[in-house]
């Protein structure tokens, strides 16, 4: 019985033991773990929930369908920026240790993420002005399709070929 208690502290250790500090707060293999569990639990609720919206609680209404995505999207976005801050909060890091990191990720935006964010920034302004909606069809060069979703990334057309 003894040997599987110093198994069980070993082990307790090992995941609870400071990797590093992020500001005052020490970071373990728990802490990640904890992290990116409840991350990815998020991604995966926030999903959800955006289609619940889009599909059952505003096909309801008589709103347009690119409308409903637009505001599923918006949901989404905003579920998943207040959560980030509800799971960083639990796990105990302060949050103005990461200005440092927003810094960082600034600058790389600055140099290397630019086409990502106009493709993000592009496909916002798509969900809100509307060019083009859901069903429309479309034809860019040689390609014609069907617009079947649209998204802050990409929009997703459905050619003839599929």
């Amino acid at each position: 019985m003894e040997t599987i208690k110093e198994i069980f502290y070993s082990i307790q250790e090992i995941f609870t033991t400071p990797l590093f500090y992020l500001g005052s707060k020490p970071l373990s293999i728990w802490t990640i773990i904890y992290l990116i569990l409840l991350f990815a639990l998020l991604v995966f609720v926030s999903s959800k929930l955006r289609k619940w919206i889009t599909q059952t609680l505003l096909a309801k209404s008589s709103l347009d369908i690119g409308i409903r995505q637009s505001i599923g999207t918006i949901f989404r976005y905003i579920v998943l920026t207040l959560g980030f801050i509800i799971i960083m909060q639990t796990a105990g890091i302060d949050l103005s240790a990461i200005t440092i990191l927003a810094g960082a990720l600034g600058v790389g935006i600055g140099f290397g993420l630019q086409n990502i964010t106009n493709n993000f920034v592009s496909g916002l302004i798509i969900l809100f002005e509307r060019p083009i909606k859901v069903g429309d069809r479309i034809e860019v060069g040689n390609v014609s399709g069907e617009v079947v979703k649209i998204s802050a990334r990409a929009t997703t057309i459905l050619t003839n070929d599929n």
